[in-house]
């Protein structure tokens, strides 16, 4: 490690500011950012900063490169939440848009170009419950799979190499390990959050299949254009 220099110290604080932004905005009242999934976007994208700003600070101020797989995986977090951010905007901006130049501005505000009554029953039909538990479930079940398997893992790998190889694998790595661990988590619960808003899981129903309810469980009525979802067969079996 070599002497600080004016920027040296500009980078750390900039990693330290990048964390207090992620806290702040996942700790700072009011915290209702989990219920939308901008929230959730924006949250995995202020921890992937911290953990990308982080890679880059330890690169220059110890002068050696974090191993290859904690840099690649962190990429690869850093560049979905990116797509994720990107999705979310685009999202935001279709929102906005104005339907017709015929139509006055009072009702334009409130129109959806992208949604006929038919598509606006189909997201009220597939609503989903407990969105925020959703996403709770999601991290903590990555969570209980990720971290075993990983540092087990890792583990085995460390005594491979220390047995037919003279490297020492210094124990930062099971922290950045455990880091990429837990944003990847995030990650797959902010996926989880966005697959449970209305339009987005309409639009998997409808294209996929994969929605909440299968497409066939879907009937819009020919003459009224409501549309409900059956009842599960096997539930109905069993109750």
């Amino acid at each position: 490690m070599h002497d600080l220099t004016p920027s040296d110290y500009a980078l750390l604080a900039c990693f330290v500011l990048s964390a207090v932004l992620a806290l702040y905005f996942a700790l700072g009242k009011p915290r209702a950012w989990f219920r939308d999934p901008l929230g959730w976007v924006i949250f995995s994208y202020s921890l992937t900063t911290v953990f990308f700003v982080g890679l880059i600070a330890y690169a220059i101020i110890f002068g050696e490169k974090v191993p290859e797989p904690v840099r690649l995986i962190g990429s690869v977090l850093f560049a979905a939440t990116l797509i994720a951010k990107t999705y979310a905007v685009h999202v935001e901006r279709a929102r906005g848009r104005i339907a017709s130049e015929s139509y006055p501005i009072s009702e334009r505000r409130t129109m959806n170009t992208h949604s006929t009554p038919e598509e606006e029953a189909l997201k009220n039909a597939t609503q989903i419950w407990y969105k925020g538990q959703r996403v709770l479930r999601s991290i903590v079940g990555a969570l209980v799979v990720l971290v075993p398997v990983m540092n087990g893992a890792a583990a085995a790998l460390v005594a491979y190499l220390s047995e037919q190889t003279d490297v020492v694998i210094p124990g930062v790595v099971f922290v950045w390990l455990n880091a990429i661990v837990a944003g990847t988590a995030l990650v797959i619960g902010g996926v989880s959050r966005l697959m449970a808003v209305p339009g987005f899981n309409a639009w998997l129903t409808k294209w996929l299949n994969l929605g909440s309810v299968p497409k066939e469980a879907i009937v819009v009525s020919p003459r009224t254009g409501v549309v409900v979802v059956k009842e599960d067969p096997k539930a109905v079996e069993n109750g």
